[in-house]
């Protein structure tokens, strides 16, 4: 994962760019090894929560809120998908 996300890094991507990049090829690969693997740690998913945001912002500070970031489009986020869900 985090090679795909360094590949993808190069190119110069808007926020949704970034966010689409996330939704399709990430998570959907997550999806797939969460399907057949064990449940990871918390800190695990707290790792890989830091990489998405490292690439949707190219490795500098976050510029909005992680919690706006995961709202719909409709409630002013850009629909990231959450990670880590604390029930």
């Amino acid at each position: 994962m985090e090679n795909k996300l360094k590949i993808w890094g190069r190119r110069y991507l808007i926020l949704y760019g970034n966010v689409t990049i996330i939704i399709t090829f990430v998570i959907s690969q997550l999806v797939y090894l969460l399907s057949v693997l064990p449940s990871p740690s918390e800190e695990m998913l707290m790792r890989i929560n830091k990489l998405l945001f490292e690439f949707i912002w190219n490795a500098k500070p976050d510029k909005v809120k992680r919690s706006t970031m995961k709202l719909p489009k409709e409630k002013g986020g850009v629909s990231v998908p959450d990670i880590v869900l604390k029930d």
